[in-house]
């Protein structure tokens, strides 16, 4: 494609393409719209006419607050998503983002200025002003935020920032024990009297729960399964019992039939 200008190619269609940036990609680099014209006076007349339009609009991108912004973006949002995440932005929005961050342009918002907003939303950001919220809190809060500013990044080509996200905390499982008492092995003396004690924590330890553990349901296996054992074991026996007598009763057979007299003999 043979160049003809800033930003001006002739194309092997034989058209002419007019490059004009138009905004920020999210990676800071700048993104183009072309235009066509038969002609290279054309094209440049178009360039021209498109410049003129980004400018004014430039000039009221300069006076474009966050409030402006959320609010536009809150009332798109109540379109397309459900009403219990609109609640969620909406209360986001009006208690943690628009008393800081509302009144300020976007022209001068950098992204040293966010990282500062999260800061100290991270170190006195509750509401009652006694110490800071999580980070999983400043996380979601500042998603908002930045769905906010791709708003105002596609509808008013303002500039984007690259504000730090703060990484969400790991939470450490704790290690405990679990201590166990058969009811049956309490007195009932001191279950009247001066109570029991089940258990003794350490000095640092702390009990988290109690629960009673059902144990019928194991004895009534353990008895269901002797008393398969036994049933078995006396089946097997009497088993054992009738092939023997079988057995017998056929060795006298076998002897009666050899005996031509036809006398009984035992086995």
């Amino acid at each position: 494609m043979a160049r003809k200008g800033s930003n001006i190619y002739k194309r092997k269609d034989g058209r002419y393409e007019g490059r004009v940036p138009i905004g920020y990609k999210e990676d800071g680099k700048l993104k183009y719209k072309s235009v066509y014209d038969r002609t290279l006076s054309g094209v440049k007349e178009k360039m021209t006419q498109f410049y003129t339009v980004r400018q004014e609009r430039t000039v009221s991108n300069l006076k474009l607050t966050v409030r402006d912004a959320a609010e536009q973006w809150l009332a798109a949002a109540k379109l397309r998503v459900k009403p219990a995440s609109y609640a969620n932005y909406a209360n986001i929005v009006a208690k943690h983002i628009l008393p800081t961050l509302g009144g300020e342009y976007f022209s001068s918002l950098t992204t040293q200025k966010l990282n500062s907003f999260i800061q100290s939303k991270m170190q006195f950001g509750r509401l009652n002003g006694q110490g800071g919220l999580s980070a999983k809190t400043v996380r979601d809060m500042m998603r908002v935020y930045r769905s906010i500013e791709q708003y105002a990044v596609q509808e008013y080509n303002v500039k984007s920032t690259n504000f730090t996200m703060p990484k969400a905390e790991k939470k450490q499982l704790k290690s405990g024990k679990v201590i166990r008492s058969n009811v049956d092995e309490v007195k009932r003396t001191g279950r009247t009297t001066q109570g029991v004690t089940f258990a003794k924590p350490d000095k640092n330890d702390e009990i988290i729960s109690i629960a009673r553990n059902e144990e019928k349901d194991d004895e009534s296996a353990e008895s269901g399964e002797s008393a398969e054992k036994t049933e078995s074991a006396e089946h097997g026996t009497n088993a054992t019992v009738n092939e023997g007598a079988s057995a017998s009763s056929e060795a006298a057979t076998e002897a009666n039939a050899g005996n031509g007299d036809g006398e009984n003999v035992e086995a």
